[in-house]
């Protein structure tokens, strides 16, 4: 389960999802499990005519 996902409105009705510092750990147990990936980076979803949201823009997180 990922967790730390963050959103804010953004320019014209956009979401702004910032995804760099998501965590993976384990809904059952405190044990370290290692990210199954990297992070996904920052997207802006626009709404589309009330019919769901498009990614519209993608960055990627900042080098660590």
């Amino acid at each position: 389960m990922a967790t730390g996902t963050a959103t804010s409105p953004g320019p014209s009705g956009a979401t702004l999802v910032d995804a760099c510092h998501l965590d993976f750990a384990s809904p059952v147990d405190d044990t370290p499990h290692p990210h199954p990936g990297p992070q996904i980076g920052t997207l802006t979803l626009t709404q589309q005519h009330g019919a769901g949201l498009l990614i519209t823009d993608y960055r990627p997180c900042p080098a660590s």
